[in-house]
């Protein structure tokens, strides 16, 4: 049944609903923390992964963007323990997901040791 209520679809028009402007907000974060390599891994996988997450799994994903660079990089390549409180489905996922361009990168002979 149809109904007339000037209510009844409210929020139907609106150009984002809250999940989407969340969704846009960490997407944003996602590619731009600091440090080009995270920025280019964790904003890729956000790109790819962040709409099919549950709103548990956007959490999860929320606090991981607030560990800086510094920690996240080396847990993400596997050069660092990652701490436990954040090894979770969504970081396994995240490690899984780095680009064979990262590997290499993160492999590559420091030019400052030589010297």
């Amino acid at each position: 049944m149809e109904t007339d209520h000037p209510n009844a679809h409210e929020g139907e028009d609106t150009p984002l609903n809250d999940r989407d402007a969340r969704l846009k907000r960490l997407g944003w974060r996602a590619g731009r923390r600091g440090m080009r390599e995270a920025d280019l891994i964790i904003g890729q996988f956000a790109q790819d992964h962040l709409a099919d997450m549950t709103d548990a799994e956007l959490t999860t994903f929320e606090r991981l963007l607030k560990v800086p660079d510094a920690e996240l990089y080396p847990w993400i390549m596997g050069k660092a323990p990652v701490d436990p409180a954040f090894d979770t489905p969504v970081f396994q996922a995240l490690k899984a997901s780095v680009p064979a361009w990262a590997h290499k990168t993160a492999q590559a002979p420091d030019p400052q040791q030589d010297h």
